[in-house]
């Protein structure tokens, strides 16, 4: 959890982005697509899908690098 409110707090205060886009940016993050329902509900707006793909391929491509560079080093 201690990641995704980092993540957050840095995406509001560093990089001054709306809070509903920092939300979509951080489900994406955590491959969750129940959150970014979630959020798109509860805001009333689909701009939390916008940043949504890029996190979630990029935290994909991610976890599968370092999945394979964990199975070759051990």
């Amino acid at each position: 959890m201690l990641p995704v409110i980092v993540a957050y707090v840095v995406g509001l205060k560093l990089f001054g982005l709306n809070a509903v886009v920092c939300d979509g940016a951080c489900t994406g993050a955590r491959n969750s697509t129940p959150g970014l329902n979630a959020i798109v509900a509860q805001s009333g707006s689909s701009v939390a899908a916008v940043p949504y793909p890029v996190t979630y391929a990029l935290t994909t491509v991610l976890a599968l690098i370092g999945g394979y560079l964990a199975m070759v080093l051990s």
